[in-house]
């Protein structure tokens, strides 16, 4: 939701008591953005814009007081395309761990918070320009 002031940011209702929580993800008028929302198990994954590392992937573990973010490729770089034709993430759950698409197309898993090897090799080179992918 837009405020009108901090731009499109990620809003809580407390369900219990009605009151509406604002997390500004990225600061200023910028606004983040959080699209992609899946809720797997206890966690809601989403893909949102941040202030210094680009956009990135954000977890929110029930229970939490609010979203962390998972920085995949620390610095500048986005860890998710941008733009109105933007590729998803596609998270999905595989054996237990999320999996997802990076901005190269590169299928990724994470186990807990921490970012481990591509999902999809070749000979043990990464495949990328995965696109669309199906977990059955």
């Amino acid at each position: 939701a837009d405020d009108g002031v901090a731009g499109r940011e990620l809003y809580r209702l407390d369900g219990a008591t009605g009151e509406l929580t604002q997390y500004d993800l990225f600061a200023g008028a910028g606004g983040s953005n959080p699209t992609d929302f899946t809720v797997l198990d206890d966690t809601l994954y989403f893909a949102a814009d941040t202030d210094g590392s680009g956009r990135e992937l954000f977890l929110w573990k029930a229970g939490d007081a609010a979203p962390e973010m998972i920085d995949v490729t620390p610095g500048d770089g986005s860890t998710f395309s941008t733009g109105a034709f933007a590729p998803s993430p596609h998270f999905s759950l595989w054996n237990g761990k999320v999996v997802f698409l990076d901005t190269a197309g590169e299928m990724l898993m994470l186990e807990g918070n921490e970012t481990v090897a591509p999902v999809l090799t070749a000979g043990g080179v990464p495949l990328t320009d995965v696109g669309e992918f199906v977990v059955i």
